[in-house]
């Protein structure tokens, strides 16, 4: 089992020009983009996630515009 998730990580990690690291946490989430489902909690936090560990992060979603260009916007600053 450990071999086929070793493998999805490798891939998503290809696919969105990810280090392929496999001792980093990678966090993956797909949704719709709207703060009822919590994600402006998640902007909240990624930056001290990213500043204490390894970590990657695959958020892949539409919805409020708003959110939208929070999550672009993060990205561009945090590539």
């Amino acid at each position: 089992a450990d071999e086929g998730k070793d493998v999805c990580k490798s891939t998503l990690q290809k696919e969105f020009s990810l280090s392929q690291e496999p001792k980093v946490a990678l966090f993956g989430v797909v949704s719709r983009l709207y703060n009822q489902k919590g994600l402006d909690l998640l902007l909240k936090i990624i930056p001290s996630l990213l500043q204490n560990s390894k970590s990657q992060f695959v958020i892949l979603g539409s919805g409020d515009s708003h959110q939208e260009r929070a999550f672009s916007e993060f990205a561009q600053r945090n590539p």
